[in-house]
């Protein structure tokens, strides 16, 4: 899932969406971890204990049980991925 790191309901909705269909989720990206932290330091973004795993442990995870959850500059390619 890409999104603006700034939405922060919308990063509530895609971590909850994840949980109920049983994903973990990787978070990438340098905005997007900042903020993610952030928002979870003040309370106001909800991670459950357990869900996140690491980037690179995303890509040895099954497609269907992982959500990527990235945001990146301009639709700027990701390090972590290659098609």
């Amino acid at each position: 899932m890409s999104s603006f790191s700034s939405s922060i309901h919308r990063l509530q909705q895609i971590i909850d969406i994840s949980q109920e269909f049983g994903r973990k989720v990787a978070i990438i990206g340098r905005s997007m971890i900042s903020v993610t932290e952030i928002a979870h330091n003040l309370g106001l973004l909800s991670i459950p204990d357990g869900l996140l795993i690491r980037p690179q442990d995303a890509m040895s995870a099954p497609a269907n049980k992982v959500t990527v959850l990235i945001t990146g500059t301009q639709a700027s390619p990701c390090p972590h991925f290659r098609a």
